[in-house]
């Protein structure tokens, strides 16, 4: 073999392991950037969620709103009462179990959010308000059904109850509007013995109280 010719094959060897160097480090850009949009993913998925129940928050309300047509709001009866009693780590535990029992009670089209405190508020698609209503009227049997359950802390879940609104969402009129109405339907229940379903069926002030 020719110097020429062994020269030549040298550098083929050089050019071909340098190919092989810039596959790998094609295949470490396309991992980091994989994990990149995975991280990316999973922090604005954290940002949409609250962090002691896991549920959405409020960030996602307008994207909830406008896939939605009936939302019911709800709120643990007498929640202060039970903080006082039990304390608050007692609240907390409650709330992560009416928690789950709002998400197992849900389709994957639905959103369940928790507006604030004891408060949740469901945005449901494809729905009506008999369909919402019946929704709500399971939820709250099955929060009546917690007690006497015991804690990891050993306590006995006491009677819990909830109350409710239940309303359609008119696409003419804003978030805000709408969360009104559904927020005075709940407002009725509570002012009405709570543990009850109140039923915002038109838009007008005229609002149906229906105990199941």
């Amino acid at each position: 073999m020719s110097v020429q010719d062994e020269n030549v094959e040298n550098l083929l060897s050089i050019i071909e392991i340098q190919s092989r160097e810039i596959n790998e480090l094609e295949e470490e850009v396309r991992k980091l950037e994989v994990e990149n949009l995975t991280l990316k993913s999973e922090i604005l998925e954290h940002l949409d969620k609250d962090e002691l129940t896991g549920l959405y928050n409020r960030a996602v309300s307008d994207e909830a709103y406008h896939k939605s047509n009936t939302v019911i709001m709800c709120d643990i009866d007498d929640f202060k009462a039970l903080n006082d009693t039990y304390g608050h780590n007692f609240g907390d535990m409650i709330l992560v179990k009416i928690a789950e029992i709002l998400k197992s009670s849900v389709r994957s089209t639905d959103y369940v959010v928790r507006w604030g405190g004891e408060e949740f508020v469901i945005f449901i698609d494809n729905s009506n308000i008999e369909v919402a209503t019946i929704l709500a009227e399971r939820i709250r049997r099955k929060t009546e059904n917690l007690e006497g359950e015991i804690l990891e802390n050993g306590i006995v879940i006491p009677l819990i109850t909830m109350s409710f609104g239940v309303s359609k969402l008119h696409s003419s009129d804003s978030l805000t509007s709408d969360i009104e109405m559904v927020d005075k339907a709940l407002y009725n229940s509570k002012r009405n013995g709570k543990n009850i379903i109140t039923i915002n069926s038109e838009k007008d002030d005229y609002v149906l109280k229906k105990k199941l």
